[in-house]
């Protein structure tokens, strides 16, 4: 991966990587505490379907790249380029 990315941004990607080592115990804590409250397949679900839903709302709300996006524009970029 580190060497299909440019130069400039291969810090921001090796950090994004490294969180991987920070989230993973706190995504099980979460998961662990929804499978005991709710059990087991149907609290994971429950649990991941609620974490999904807030950070796309925190997306929606937070970035103006989101919120501008439009379809037709990538769309017109894509063709443009080919």
């Amino acid at each position: 991966m580190q060497l299909a990315i440019p130069n400039e941004i291969r810090g921001r990607v090796t950090s994004v990587v490294n969180l991987n080592m920070v989230l993973m115990p706190i995504g099980n804590m979460i998961i662990g505490v929804g499978s005991d409250l709710m059990g087991g397949p149907k609290g994971i679900t429950i649990v991941f379907s609620c974490i999904v839903l807030v950070l796309v709302v925190i997306f929606l709300i937070f970035s103006k790249t989101i919120r501008n996006y439009r379809l037709s524009h990538a769309m017109n970029r894509t063709h443009e380029t080919a």
